[in-house]
């Protein structure tokens, strides 16, 4: 008996893939296409449409399935358009949506509640809240009456968009619309709450849930956890009393219940350890994640220890360490600055093979602790394990530099960078520049300054704050002057740090006159100075000889009584000696001197020295002599003490004293003498010369 061969149409096709839909095996219904298409059967509208609710969450295929479609004779209907928004609004593409939207509006296709649903949801979660509203607006004529799956779709979206006013306002419609609400739209409600960090408000919301006489589920729990997880005294007992309701109402617990209260909020890491310990008793999927949120924790708040000690207790509670693991515990000691730990734990977790990730928090740990050698070896030793280094990599190296005095090397290093695929940012030319300032080196500073403008880099405060310090510590004024006006000519607010490095670099210039400009200008913007403030315009007055403004700003700061009350410092008295001490007022001098030893404060040397200054100019050699008998009893007389003080014995006839002043001014200067070349230990040599971080 013959066989007689029966060929597949697409009608035989498409129940095939219509029956893998329902048997929720969609994965198979592309294989069946490809072999529609292999045997030349051309697909028919119920086939694209099949394709395209197959897709799930593959947005991109629904893009190719509509273009293929659109080549072809057949013509979309609302299941293609109903079928498509599904997928992009899953996905948050709006803009698709409503694409789709206007073109179905000219093929006047007529459409359903199903399809403009999909279109609110997908304006709320885009943040197009106005659009959203429209959409809400156009199904409202009686044949198409929102229901209870259209105001979810808004309150959802319009609450993960931040628009919690219109999520309100949409919640409060639907009750006057007399369209009951579920326990879809109370979650949306209690996340809405969540997302804006109102705990409160959230719990109340899921007691609104009880009320209208519903039952709430793990979702509406984990949500109302989730807000209660923002720290702080009330959330984390919220969250405690929220865990223990839902355990009396038998609700299972799951892996987002438990990240939810291990992420209780820093300062109540030890509630995080108890149920990272909880999670051990019970059977959850992704306990390891449960113990991440728990280091995320640890790693917020700089409890390193803690942290170490949720790592220690893995191997009992049968979990395995993954990557994100190894770099959560080496974040904590980073936040913590325990450099040695990041050290010893990335040692231990080599078996893990640390990434990136791993050892740009542990050289971040090294920089912060201002370890630059470790933090150079770690990256070194990242490289020859064949692994790429990232910007983190290089700006924390960098910045390891800066931290350890180390400017030509963090230049080297910028300069390797530049060399690299990798794009230098701001971040990168700001440490390299405040390495070029604390070695006093201005001038490279500002030729990185200008390099920022000629790679079209934004500049930030930090940029022009190191910039100045720079010209300050390099005595140039001009130039610090020149960067504030630049500053100032840009949409950036110049902080007090930046105001006082300038007036700092115009003190040393002698530029009282600009230093008061620069204070008034201060003044006009409204903000706070503080006492270094007052210390260094005090300064450029006493280098001005302007010692009475110098009492002045001293009296102020003295008599100031405000919220922002500031407190006259040593320093503060200091250089109000000073002042009278250029100008030879030694009876002002005299009179600070004994203020400032009837305060909390005691003198120190500089006090010291400026007041025996100023009475050796006025040839008081009695007090000067007094003052530094004072300062010898204490041990610290300096070269300039003893200098003053035979200054003053030569210039009064009392060269008796001289012998015994130069005895001791012998003996102090003992310690200052440089080390003869010889006395260096033969084969010493300085470490890390030849450092090589090649990349």
């Amino acid at each position: 008996m013959g066989h007689s061969r029966v060929e597949a149409d697409v009608v035989s096709y498409n129940s095939a893939m219509g029956a893998c839909m329902k048997a929720g095996q969609q994965h198979h219904v592309p294989e069946l296409f490809q072999q529609l298409c292999a045997v030349q059967v051309p697909p028919d509208l119920v086939t694209f449409n099949t394709m395209m609710r197959a897709c799930g969450v593959h947005w991109q295929k629904v893009c190719d399935l509509l273009q293929d479609l659109a080549v072809s004779s057949l013509e979309p209907d609302l299941v293609t358009y109903s079928s498509a928004m599904s997928v992009f609004e899953k996905h948050g593409h709006w803009e698709k949506v409503l694409g789709l939207q206007e073109e179905l509006s000219v093929n006047e296709v007529e459409t359903d509640r199903i399809l403009w649903n999909s279109i609110v949801s997908a304006c709320a979660k885009g943040s197009q809240w106005e659009r959203a509203a429209w959409a809400l607006e156009t199904v409202r004529p009686a044949s198409l009456r929102a229901d209870i799956i259209t105001y979810n779709a808004a309150i959802n979206g319009l609450g993960k968009g931040g628009e919690w006013e219109l999520a309100h306002q949409r919640l409060v419609e639907l009750k006057a619309r007399q369209c009951q609400a579920n326990l879809v739209t109370h979650n949306a409600v209690i996340n809405s709450n969540t997302a804006r960090q109102k705990w409160q408000e959230a719990w109340t919301a899921l007691r609104g849930v009880a009320e209208a006489g519903m039952e709430a589920d793990v979702i509406s729990f984990n949500s109302a956890l989730s807000a209660g997880g923002s720290g702080g005294s009330g959330p984390w007992k919220g969250s405690l009393s929220g865990f223990e309701d839902l355990q009396r109402r038998g609700l299972r617990v799951d892996a987002v219940t438990m990240s939810s209260l291990v992420g209780c909020g820093p300062s109540q890491w030890h509630l995080a350890v108890s149920f990272l310990s909880l999670c051990g008793s019970m059977t959850l999927q992704g306990n390891i994640v449960l113990c991440n949120a728990a280091l995320g924790t640890c790693s917020d708040s700089g409890l390193w220890q803690q942290g170490l000690s949720i790592l220690r207790s893995l191997p009992g509670a049968k979990i395995q360490p993954d990557l994100i693991t190894c770099s959560a515990a080496l974040s904590a000691c980073e936040a913590s600055e325990r450099w040695q730990e990041a050290l010893l734990l990335l040692e231990e977790l080599q078996h893990l093979r640390p990434d990136v990730v791993a050892y740009g928090a542990a050289i971040s740990a090294c920089e912060k602790g201002g370890e630059w050698r470790q933090a150079l070896s770690l990256a070194q030793e990242l490289v020859e394990g064949a692994l790429q280094a990232n910007h983190i990599i290089y700006n924390a190296c960098i910045s390891a530099c800066e931290k350890g005095g180390e400017w030509q090397r963090a230049l080297d290093l910028l300069g390797k960078f530049e060399d690299t695929r990798l794009k230098s940012d701001i971040v990168s030319y700001n440490a390299a520049i405040s390495a070029c300032e604390n070695g006093g080196q201005w001038q490279h500073a500002l030729l990185l300054l200008d390099a920022v403008g000629i790679k079209r880099l934004r500049r930030d405060i930090i940029t022009y704050t190191s910039a100045i310090s720079a010209c300050d510590k390099g005595e140039e004024w001009e130039m610090a002057l020149e960067i504030l006006d630049d500053l100032q000519t840009s949409r950036l607010q110049a902080n007090i740090v930046t105001y006082n490095s300038t007036i700092s670099a115009l003190a040393k210039g002698t530029e009282w006159q600009q230093a008061l400009s620069t204070f008034e200008m201060l003044q006009q913007r409204a903000m706070q100075v503080d006492i270094v403030t007052i210390n260094l315009t005090m300064s450029a007055c006493g280098a001005g000889e302007q010692w009475q403004l110098a009492l002045q700003f001293l009296t102020e700061a003295q008599n100031t009584v405000s919220e922002h009350r500031i407190l006259a410092n040593i320093v503060t008295y200091n250089a109000a000696i000073s002042a009278c001490e250029k100008v030879g007022h030694w009876r002002m001098a005299m009179f600070l001197f004994s203020a400032l030893q009837k305060t909390k404060q005691q003198p120190d040397v500089i006090s010291y020295n400026a007041t025996i200054s100023a009475c050796e100019k006025t040839d008081h050699w009695q007090q000067v002599l007094l003052l530094f008998s004072e300062l010898q009893a204490m041990g610290q007389a300096s070269v300039i003490s003893f200098a003053n003080a035979l200054g003053a014995c030569g210039r009064s006839g009392h060269a008796a004293e001289s012998p015994e002043l130069l005895g001791g001014l012998e003996r102090s200067t003992a310690g200052l003498m440089p080390e003869p070349a010889g006395r260096r230990e033969k084969g010493e040599t300085q470490p890390w010369v030849n450092l090589g971080f090649q990349i």
